[in-house]
């Protein structure tokens, strides 16, 4: 548990450093001191590019667990739309991309059925 833990953080830590080292991320620190990451825009979609079907999927399911941890938008409580809103953009991004692999399963799916 909490060596696995540790071991994983620090295998974060060290990605972090090397993606900063060369500009492929940025971290910012929130107005809650919390630090956030961004990819550089090409190297997402080298990796998106390069991923299967199985490994996106999984992806797009730590995402979404990821944006639920942050989103607490309540529409009969005005004082969460703010936050809501800082989220909203990667609520959208990862619509895009869950209907971009739904919409390329699908299609695998008709290119096999015809071939039968």
């Amino acid at each position: 548990g909490g060596v696995l833990q540790a071991e994983a953080v620090a295998v974060a830590d060290r990605t972090w450093l090397k993606l900063k080292q060369f500009s492929l991320l940025s971290v910012r620190e929130n107005a809650h001191g919390e630090r956030t990451g961004c990819l550089h825009r090409l190297l997402g979609q080298s990796l998106r590019a390069h991923m299967d079907s199985h490994a996106a999927a999984h992806t797009l399911g730590v995402c979404v667990w990821a944006l639920e941890q942050h989103w607490a938008f309540d529409p009969a409580d005005t004082t969460t739309w703010t936050a809501a809103t800082a989220v909203l953009g990667h609520v959208q991004a990862v619509g895009r991309h869950t209907h971009a692999l739904l919409r390329g399963a699908a299609e695998a799916d008709e290119c096999e059925g015809a071939a039968e």
